[in-house]
């Protein structure tokens, strides 16, 4: 994995929202073939170590041909959040959260809605947890993650001067 920029994303008890970010983002680099270059993990704050993905969490992936049913739910350490090369929250909340639990990682600590602002901080920042929601909750936060996920990992990934390498390997698929 030496070389490999690790991602890691962080929610609350890691059964709902980053198990659902880390793998539409796996997705979305395989797509593109840039999967090799990352590895991509979740944790969470207050994590039941070893609990499976939530079973709506599971069914909404699964609907968009993502498969969670492996998922185990991690508790975040100081370890892991060294080990990130990034590491993206759910809310301002689980940020901080990081931030006190490893305050030399500022740099590389964002909520997944900065990211798609293009780093804007502010208000709004936070992913609803959809945590004992009905199915169509965990739809609607799967479609907000998606939205901002989307819109971050164009910016990370294709930054200006790559879009025509995109638009490239795109074309030739």
């Amino acid at each position: 994995m030496e070389g490999k920029q690790r991602i890691l994303f962080v929610c609350t008890g890691n059964t709902c929202r980053s198990p659902m970010a880390a793998g539409l983002l796996r997705h979305l680099l395989a797509e593109e073939s840039e999967g090799d270059k990352f590895v991509i993990e979740s944790a969470g704050l207050a994590a039941w170590p070893g609990a499976p993905a939530a079973g709506q969490a599971v069914e909404v992936a699964a609907g968009e041909g993502i498969d969670l049913g492996q998922h185990r739910a991690r508790q975040l350490t100081a370890e892991m959040v060294a080990a990130a090369t990034m590491i993206i929250t759910m809310t301002a909340e689980h940020r901080d959260a990081v931030l006190a639990l490893t305050p030399e990682a500022e740099d590389k600590v964002f909520t997944l809605i900065e990211l798609g602002a293009g780093g804007k901080s502010g208000a709004g920042l936070d992913i609803g947890d959809p945590f004992g929601g009905s199915l169509e909750i965990y739809r609607r936060t799967w479609e907000e993650i998606a939205r901002h996920l989307e819109r971050a990992w164009h910016q990370l990934f294709f930054p200006p001067g790559r879009e025509r390498e995109r638009e490239k390997r795109i074309n030739n698929s």
